[in-house]
């Protein structure tokens, strides 16, 4: 059948509007370098049936080099049915969660800020999570390893702030936990696809949970961290302090012990 350029010039984490597509027989997607004049010039196709009056939500994931990428997660498109152009309760905010991170494990999200508690559990590269049905409200959303026992990034998710009542999102965990491994590409970071689309919004970076200890008196950032962490305590007249810090994977990559006594 005739070509139809559903999306021109698409950029990295940018998301398109909803868009209108045959449906009830067999198309195939292709993507196409920018300002590429034809199919055949396409470096990826998938053949797919679509359902009349469904909607859609396709990410891009993975690697288009053949090189300089660990691990060299392949090119592809990962396709969710049952999509949604807006919540299914209007005092809601329908969230659905992608893990699009070539480089990162498997991890759960606990929300924090309100004590939601696990909303996500154990999504893998290229999974979808659900939709989540959140009351609309200003989170707090911490990544922890999969068994639940390492937090290890977070970040504030204000749906309330932005007055995102009703609407439906696609979350989005973009980037490299190890730039350096990756020619140096973007790090990781979550962001979020509005339903009009246009550039993903990146979440703000927010305190990750420390069980026991008096978050106040205790700083460390930046958060995310890349090369540097700097952490910031009161001198207490005798303590002994343990920093361990872990990677997503649960490794430990740097531990110290602290003693003082004045």
């Amino acid at each position: 059948m005739n070509e139809i350029l559903l999306i021109p010039n698409f950029a990295f984490r940018t998301a398109s509007p909803f868009v209108d597509a045959p449906a009830g027989i067999e198309i195939e997607l292709s993507v196409a370098p920018p300002n590429s004049t034809g199919v055949e010039e396409a470096i990826y196709t998938a053949a797919v049936t679509l359902a009349a009056n469904e909607t859609y939500i396709v990410v891009a994931d993975g690697i288009v080099s053949g090189s300089g990428y660990n691990p060299p997660q392949p090119f592809g498109l990962q396709v969710y049915g049952m999509g949604r152009e807006s919540a299914t309760d209007p005092s809601n905010t329908d969230v659905l969660v992608h893990h699009g991170s070539t480089d990162a494990p498997t991890v759960d999200v606990v929300e924090t800020g309100v004590g939601a508690g696990t909303i996500v559990d154990d999504i893998s590269y290229t999974e979808f999570q659900g939709y989540l049905e959140l009351p609309t409200a200003d989170y707090t959303l911490q990544i922890n390893t999969a068994d639940g026992s390492t937090g290890v990034v977070a970040y504030a998710a204000p749906l309330a702030t932005l007055a995102l009542d009703g609407a439906a999102l696609v979350a989005v965990a973009s980037g490299f936990l190890d730039p350096s491994q990756n020619s140096d590409g973007p790090a990781f970071g979550v962001y979020v696809a509005l339903p009009a689309g246009g550039e993903l919004v990146a979440l703000p970076s927010a305190t990750l949970g420390v069980e026991d200890f008096d978050t106040n008196t205790f700083l460390m950032y930046p958060n995310p961290a890349v090369s540097e962490l700097n952490f910031e305590y009161p001198t207490l007249e005798s303590y002994e302090l343990n920093i361990a810090i872990t990677d997503m994977q649960g490794r430990t990559v740097s531990s110290n012990r602290y003693h003082q006594r004045v």
